[in-house]
C-alpha cells in the first residue's frame, strides 16, 4: 500500500484547507495541492486503521497549521498560494 505523500520527492506541495474537506465531527482535513497537478490531496488517512488527519473545527486555527506546515516545507504564504492556484488550473491528462 502506497501512502498519499509517496511520490511527492522533487514536487514542491503545500498544504491547504478545502471546505469540503471535513471529518465526521466538522474538524478540517487538511489537504496537499502538488504544484501543476489537478486538484488535491486529502489527508484522510491510508488502511483500513487509520484515521484522517483532524486540525479542527476552529477554521482559524487549521488555517494557522496550515501555514506552520508550509513554513517548515521553506514556503512563503505567497508561494504556498501560487503553488495551491496552479493545481486550480491544472489540465488533467
Amino acid at each position: 500500500m502506497t501512502h498519499i505523500m509517496d511520490d511527492l520527492e522533487g514536487k514542491r506541495y503545500a498544504f491547504t484547507l478545502v471546505e469540503e474537506c471535513r471529518a465526521d465531527d466538522g474538524g478540517y482535513i487538511p489537504c496537499v495541492a502538488v504544484e501543476g497537478e489537478p486538484g488535491y490531496r486529502p489527508m484522510g488517512g491510508n488502511g483500513p486503521c487509520a484515521s484522517p488527519w483532524n486540525w479542527g473545527k476552529d477554521r482559524e486555527l487549521a488555517k494557522r497549521l496550515c501555514d506552520e506546515k508550509n513554513e517548515r516545507l521553506g514556503l512563503s504564504s505567497v508561494v504556498a498560494w501560487k503553488i495551491v492556484a496552479s493545481s486550480m488550473f491544472a489540465k488533467k491528462v
